[in-house]
């Protein structure tokens, strides 16, 4: 599922990507955490 981040996004929230990639929030941590990713706060 291709989806676009909005325009407005520069940098990713867990939140914000959970949303637009349509999946939970703890499986954006799972992958964050397994590539070595940090959320920016």
């Amino acid at each position: 599922m291709a989806t676009r981040r909005p325009q407005e996004a520069t940098q990713w929230s867990v939140r914000l990507m959970a949303k637009y990639a349509r999946v939970t929030m703890w499986q954006v941590r799972q992958v964050w955490h397994a590539s070595d990713l940090k959320p920016i706060v």
